[in-house]
């Protein structure tokens, strides 16, 4: 059975083990006689309850050591345990020992207790003799000792020195903070690219609905700024797949001259009908525009117009086009 019992957090398992080596070389005490959890073997047994063999050893150890530092602060088990041995009148009290003298204000609810610092070389002695006490086991010279002394001693104040926690606490601000630290520029590159996508989105439906009303308003246009009419011939028939062009340029005389929005075209019918969009061509009312007419066997028939919608339930005055025969005189109003 252990004859003391270490109480600490495993992160200080440095410090518990420095105790140990110390203990073991001023009191004679072996391995077996050392109750510390971070330590394989000298713990809690692997296939026992872990509460009830910390209790089992607390209740056999005559001597407590509880290592109180920021850390074991926070362990429930620490105080558990400490608990345990001050409610017991007829065992000795608990030795509370800290890094240095910084951290006795850890003892909290047990502060009425003397606390012993294991960065203090003198105050390490009088833990020996304290232990040495308790467990009936006379110290040896001191100079046997020193070495594991001094070696807690500088391990106690390497752990928790002052560089160390501000360390430490860095690393932790930084563990708290990395995700916003990293999400922060992130979440500004996607909010700056959403915005602009956001952006280039709102101008493309700003111009798809520009180019649909733009389209809406040719529809409308269109329906008044029609111009149809019929294609005939000297003897009033019907014209069939005659090329018809409404032109701003008068010198066009067949379809691959006729390209909008200079010229706009249209092969009548069976019934020499045809109907031309003036809209393909930009036209405005008072515009003028040249009507062309261009048939095989025929002589071309060229008349210049003027855009007149004078309501917007009216549209382009219906043409009539009449076709001479080639080395026929041409019908008033035309040219050859």
């Amino acid at each position: 059975m252990p004859s003391v019992f270490i109480s600490h957090a495993h992160s200080d398992k440095m410090l518990a083990r420095g105790i140990c080596s110390l203990l073991r070389d001023a009191l004679a005490l072996g391995p077996d006689d050392f109750f510390t959890s971070s330590e394989e073997g000298r713990g809690v047994a692997p296939s026992a309850s872990i509460q009830q063999g910390v209790l089992a050893a607390l209740a056999s150890a005559p001597c407590l050591i509880v290592v109180l530092t920021p850390k074991s602060a926070l362990s429930r088990w620490v105080w558990l345990e400490a608990g345990n041995r001050l409610g017991q009148g007829d065992r000795a009290n608990p030795l509370f020992v800290c890094p240095s003298a910084r951290f006795t204000s850890l003892l909290g609810p047990v502060d009425d207790k003397k606390s012993l610092n294991l960065d203090n070389e003198d105050e390490l002695v009088e833990l020996v003799q304290a232990v040495g006490k308790i467990v009936g086991r006379t110290p040896r010279d001191y100079l046997s000792y020193k070495p594991s002394l001094a070696d807690l001693s500088a391990s106690a104040r390497r752990e928790y020195s002052v560089a160390r926690e501000r360390r430490d606490n860095l690393l932790a601000s930084v563990k708290r903070h990395w995700l916003p630290a990293l999400l922060a520029p992130l979440m500004l590159v996607l909010g700056f690219w959403y915005g602009s996508g956001a952006l280039r989105t709102a101008q493309q439906a700003l111009d798809s609905r520009d180019v649909q009303r733009n389209n809406d308003v040719a529809a409308v246009a269109a329906r008044y700024f029609l111009l149809t009419g019929t294609v005939v011939s000297k003897n009033s028939d019907a014209v069939a797949d005659a090329l018809v062009m409404a032109s701003r340029d008068n010198e066009v005389r067949d379809r691959a001259a006729c390209q909008e929005p200079r010229c706009t075209f249209w092969t009548t019918d069976t019934d020499g009908k045809f109907s031309l969009d003036l809209t393909k061509i930009r036209a405005v009312k008072d515009d003028l525009v040249t009507l062309i007419v261009v048939k095989s066997g025929f002589v071309t028939n060229t008349k210049l117009l003027q855009i007149d919608v004078r309501a917007m339930d009216s549209t382009v005055a219906p043409q009539r086009v009449n076709l001479a025969m080639p080395m026929e005189p041409a019908a008033p109003g035309t040219s050859q």
